[in-house]
C-alpha cells in the first residue's frame, strides 16, 4: 500500500467510529433524575436524597425494618439536596428503604432497598468523629451518619 491509501484508509476509518459514536449518542448529556444513598452507623441511619438534577417536588418516607417499621417523611424540594438521621437503631442487620413519590400524587420516582449493618452506639468514638468532621478531616471519620 502506497501513503496516499493508507491515508484514505485511515480517514474512513475514522470517519465511520466518529458517526458511530455520534449514533450511540456518546458525549451527550442527559438529565439525571432523583439519587438516594443509605448509610449504616454507630446507632443510627442516615437516608440522602439528591433531587438537584430535576424540577420534581418529592414526598419521601425511610423506612427501617419489616413487618413494624420505622417511618418518617422527608420533603425535597426541586433542585435539593435532604437529608434525614435516624438516631436509636437497635445494633445489627435492619433493611433499610427509601420510597419518593411525586408530590400530590402516588407516581413513584425515586425507590431504594438496602440490609445496612448498625454498630453498637459508642459516645467517645462518635465525639472524636465529630472533632474530626468539625476540624474538616471528613475522611477521617468513621462514622459517615455524623456528616452533613
Amino acid at each position: 500500500m502506497n501513503t496516499r491509501t493508507r491515508s484514505l484508509a485511515a480517514a474512513l476509518v475514522a470517519a465511520s467510529a466518529a458517526s458511530t459514536l455520534v449514533g450511540l449518542g456518546v458525549g451527550s448529556a442527559s438529565a439525571a433524575g432523583p439519587a438516594g444513598e443509605l448509610i449504616g452507623g454507630r446507632g443510627r441511619i442516615k437516608v440522602v436524597v439528591d433531587n438537584s438534577a430535576t424540577t420534581t417536588q418529592m414526598s419521601c418516607k425511610l423506612q427501617i425494618g419489616g413487618y413494624t417499621p420505622f417511618s418518617s417523611p422527608l420533603s425535597v424540594g426541586p433542585h435539593s439536596t435532604r437529608s434525614l438521621v435516624k438516631s436509636g437503631v437497635s445494633a445489627g442487620n435492619h433493611l433499610t428503604q427509601i420510597l419518593c413519590k411525586k408530590f400530590g400524587t402516588n407516581v413513584t420516582v425515586l425507590q431504594k432497598s438496602r440490609v445496612l449493618t448498625v454498630a453498637q452506639p459508642n459516645p467517645g468514638t462518635d465525639s472524636i468523629d465529630l472533632m474530626f468532621a468539625n476540624m474538616g478531616s471528613s475522611s477521617m471519620v468513621s462514622d459517615k451518619t455524623l456528616l452533613p
